[in-house]
């Protein structure tokens, strides 16, 4: 009877001390889960203070026109009327090309906070999926052209590429053209370049995933 009533003891003794290792290591777990989410969160913070903080930049370096006689460089309007006016470019580009010399564009979509820059991806590994306009690492990312697409907006077709992101940001606002009512009344999407204003209309919104893209637009 000694015997058995001491091997229960220590029966009970180790299953106390699995149990407590166990909670010691989901204790663990759950502060490295907490720590990862924050730092996510804080880069995603500043991620947004680093774009919020260009735009308003690009947008203040913007030199005052007066009467709309001007370009944002400063030139005078055309006197040619068979010569289209010059247009309102609502960021500097040479301030914004200082900043990086691959940002090609500034896009706005109407209706939404979308209000970036568009930056032109050549290296064909997709560096600006999960790297801003600083170079920074983060899973923010850009808004960015891939190469095999003209740096100019001049192809048939122009794919531009932007995170889905849990708090609104990035491109996640272009789920709003799902509802009907904000399809009817936002249609205009803007893009700027240093020396035009393109103006896309939208015609049609749905959700698709993203593996019907070109294999060489992922494996170059």
């Amino acid at each position: 009877m000694v015997l058995y009533h001491s091997i229960i003891i220590i029966y009970m003794q180790n299953k106390r001390n699995v149990y407590l290792i166990i909670s010691i290591v989901s204790l663990v777990i759950v502060l490295a889960a907490l720590v990862s989410i924050g730092v996510l969160l804080f880069s995603f913070k500043q991620a947004r203070d680093d774009y919020s903080q260009l735009a308003q930049r690009a947008k203040e370096a913007v030199p005052p026109a007066s009467g709309n006689l001007f370009w944002n460089r400063g030139e005078k309007k055309n006197a040619d009327p068979a010569l289209p006016d010059p247009v309102d470019i609502p960021v500097d580009f040479d301030f914004l090309l200082g900043e990086n010399k691959d940002i090609i564009g500034w896009i706005q979509v109407d209706g939404t906070q979308i209000d970036y820059p568009v930056l032109y991806d050549t290296t064909y590994n997709l560096y600006y999926l999960n790297h801003n306009f600083k170079g920074t690492t983060t899973g923010y990312g850009s808004i960015f052209v891939l190469g095999e697409n003209a740096g100019d907006f001049t192809d048939f077709n122009t794919v531009v590429y932007g995170h889905n992101l849990l708090d609104g940001s990035m491109f996640a606002k272009l789920h709003q053209f799902r509802k009907k009512d904000f399809f009817d009344s936002h249609g205009q999407i803007l893009i700027y370049t240093p020396d035009r204003k393109l103006t896309y209309q939208v015609f049609a919104a749905y959700r698709r995933d993203n593996l019907g893209y070109p294999k060489s637009s992922f494996s170059k």
